[in-house]
């Protein structure tokens, strides 16, 4: 889908159209995109309102790109066996991540049917998503078990719990 966002000349047009409103091309990118979100928001199919957040996957990598600021959280040493806990991650910055230590993703925003959902089990990494506000109930340190299968999540597992997955 990136590739399709990328390669579609209204797309590109939108945004240098915007540029020659005399907008700075980081502006026009954020502009075309703000179009682009209200726009797919109010659609009735799902699996097309999922697509929302691969363009904003590649706006956010054009602007990083844009501003020079190329570096994401992706880039950061990465300790082992982490879990990813982000508002929404686009499919291209899931690769970015060191997969030798991550042990699996949890999403505020996206659903199962979203590319990166789709990306994360064909590299067998564990995914959740929907897990609407756990950005807040959480500490950057805490104990996390996902189930991918389950979708479900727990924060500060008890030591039974961390067995029984262990063993699982």
């Amino acid at each position: 889908t990136i590739r399709m966002f990328v390669r579609d000349k209204g797309w590109v047009n939108r945004i240098r159209e915007a540029i020659q409103t005399g907008l700075t091309a980081e502006a026009a990118v954020e502009r075309v995109q703000t179009d682009n979100r209200a726009r797919m928001q109010r659609m009735q199919d799902v699996y097309l309102r999922e697509r929302m957040h691969d363009l904003d996957d590649l706006s956010n990598r054009l602007l990083r790109i844009l501003t020079g600021a190329v570096a994401t959280a992706s880039r950061t040493d990465l300790p082992a066996n982490a879990i990813v806990v982000a508002r929404n991650m686009g499919p291209a910055e899931l690769l970015d991540y060191d997969r030798s230590k991550l042990r699996g993703v949890v999403l505020e925003e996206r659903g199962k049917t979203s590319h990166v959902a789709i990306v994360a089990r064909a590299l067998r990494i564990p995914a959740v998503g929907r897990a609407e506000g756990l950005i807040d109930l959480i500490d950057p340190n805490n104990e996390i078990i996902i189930d991918g299968a389950t979708g479900e999540v727990f924060v500060r597992p008890s030591q039974e719990l961390e067995n029984a997955y262990a063993e699982k």
